[in-house]
């Protein structure tokens, strides 16, 4: 996921120089942050959006429900509790069932 937020981030910088210096063209501003040319266009275009957004987009659980279910991770590997992938993921759609979302999500 870093490798994809540290791409991101060179697009949104070489769009953000091609869009401030009048004498940088595209093909110079993704040379200096190493970006193939066609992402900064498409990204200028709008046919694409940052990683973060993406990211954000499919994110299940509040930020908080999923502090939650770190904190009851750790407790439970701290007192040997024997916790399955299973068993976490019923916890997990436990919180969407509680905000009233009828998606689940699934174990890979």
């Amino acid at each position: 996921m870093n490798k994809a937020l540290n791409k991101s981030e060179n697009i949104q910088k070489a769009a953000e120089a091609y869009k401030n210096d009048l004498n940088l063209n595209i093909r110079r501003a993704v040379v200096i942050h190493n970006i193939a040319p066609n992402s900064v266009s498409n990204y200028l275009n709008g046919r694409t959006k940052p990683a973060p957004d993406y990211f954000t987009s499919y994110q299940k659980l509040s930020s908080i429900k999923e502090s939650v279910l770190v904190e009851y991770i750790i407790r439970g590997y701290y007192s040997d509790y024997l916790l399955t992938i299973p068993h976490l993921n019923d916890c997990a759609n436990e919180f969407l069932r509680m905000k009233g979302i009828s998606d689940i999500i699934n174990v890979h």
